[in-house]
């Protein structure tokens, strides 16, 4: 991440002084945001209509997903504003990664996929699908 801007727009002295942290936390940071997969799966059950699933799923979590975004982006991103180089970067990587998150991957990629996996977006293997069963509401 460094890499992307000069180490004057940080105010930093040395380029040798950046720190390199994993960019495995702004992921781990960054996934609780989630779809209601339990309300997309009721919907399937319900009506077998995999667009209507998909549209029930992204119509109660789009917001949700926005605002929880919009917030941690803000919060992290204002870490970039700190004099501590670590929390510069961290806060800055963590602000891009859930703002690529939630808007390309959680409110287009998965809705298109889903939209075009269609009825295999269902499909569980003969062992887990009892399991999954007796822990469904019935209907």
């Amino acid at each position: 991440m460094p890499r992307f801007f000069k180490p004057d727009d940080l105010n930093i002295p040395d380029v040798q002084q950046r720190v390199h942290w994993d960019p495995e936390w702004a992921h781990r940071a960054g996934n609780p945001a989630c779809y209601d997969y339990g309300r997309m799966r009721e919907t399937w059950l319900a009506t077998h209509d995999n667009e209507l699933a998909v549209a029930t799923g992204v119509e109660h979590t789009a917001r949700p997903i926005s605002a929880a975004a919009a917030i941690m982006v803000v919060v992290f991103g204002s870490f970039a504003t700190a004099n501590v180089l670590e929390l510069k970067q961290f806060g800055l990587g963590l602000a891009l990664a859930i703002a690529i998150d939630a808007t390309l991957i959680r409110l287009i990629l998965v809705p298109a996929l889903m939209r075009l996996f269609g009825a295999r977006n269902w499909w569980l293997p003969q062992r887990l699908s009892r399991p999954a069963a007796a822990a469904a509401p019935e209907a």
